[in-house]
């Protein structure tokens, strides 16, 4: 217990160091220099009012001590595919923030005796996994939203160019109609190609996001920017909504046969179990009073 705060005074005694050696020199960026990362900061700061936050805020110079590169590289490829604009520093300050709090609260546990090392890690470890298990469902859930988006895409675009649409303003009105993540991505890929090039900015979208669907798409798209525009790309995207709706229907077949193994559990113990204790429960009641039991 005693080397536990005798940690932690360290560690907050580093900090307020930190702090005041470099307030000076804040200070005078912040009066002499204006530059624009000041003003983001003072931004984010102003933004981030909490008190969990501001503690993330003030430990976020200690995340280059913990971010490796590799796992800062790992950070902004997942950040950039949830959609958040966050760094790999503000999510390290959070990560870090946490597990002085869950460090803090995990302490009282050694007050009833040797379950202070359980809590002291559950919590501190809880505190550290918290803000990737936020970031893991972002991600999770921004895929899933452009993978369900996917289908009325392909299926808007195709009339676009029906129409006699471009490839480009065709995939900008299927973009504003359809909306979403998956919209917000296109417009962000058609922004890059004004000086990248359509192609390469499919590329670097396709690389990002990482579905197999949108990867075919994307072929298609490349392959049409490349030979030129026609029926033939109609008819491709066709093909391809056609062999999605039946990827669809074969993922909702395997689920609804997947639901009839999974309902037995609780149909067995939520169901049969009781009906048995309520047909066996006189019959065991009456064995009792004749001392047959």
């Amino acid at each position: 217990m005693i080397g536990i705060f005798a940690s932690l005074s360290i560690l907050l005694l580093f900090g307020g160091i930190y702090q005041v050696l470099t307030f000076r020199r804040r200070k005078l960026d912040d009066v002499i220099l204006h530059e624009e990362s000041i003003r983001k900061q003072h931004e984010k700061s102003a933004q981030r009012q909490g008190v969990f936050q501001q503690l993330a805020l003030r430990m976020e110079p200690f995340a280059p001590f913990v971010l490796s590169g590799i796992r800062r590289k790992k950070l902004e490829t997942k950040l950039d595919q949830a959609g958040v604009s966050q760094t790999p520093e503000e999510i390290t300050g959070e990560q870090l923030a946490g597990s002085l709090i869950g460090v803090v609260f995990g302490s009282v546990g050694f007050l009833a005796g040797g379950i202070g090392i359980i809590t002291f890690l559950f919590f501190g470890l809880f505190g550290w996994l918290r803000p990737q298990i936020v970031l893991n469902k972002k991600w999770n859930k921004r895929r899933e939203d452009i993978d369900e988006q996917l289908l009325s895409f392909v299926d808007v675009f195709s009339l676009m160019l029906e129409t006699g649409a471009s490839i480009y303003s065709g995939m900008e009105k299927a973009s504003d109609a359809i909306g979403g993540a998956l919209g917000e991505e296109m417009k962000e890929t058609l922004k890059r190609s004004q000086t990248r090039g359509l192609t390469d900015s499919l590329q670097q979208m396709a690389l990002r996001i990482n579905l197999p669907d949108l990867n075919g798409l994307i072929t298609i798209l490349n392959q049409a920017n490349k030979y030129g525009s026609g029926m033939d790309i109609v008819y491709s995207l066709r093909q391809f909504s056609f062999a999605l709706r039946t990827n669809r229907r074969n993922e909702i077949d395997q689920k609804v046969q997947k639901m009839s193994t999974k309902i037995l559990f609780p149909m067995f113990f939520f169901i049969l179990m009781p009906m048995m204790a309520i047909l066996f429960a006189p019959v065991m009641e009456s064995f009792g009073q004749s001392g047959v039991l």
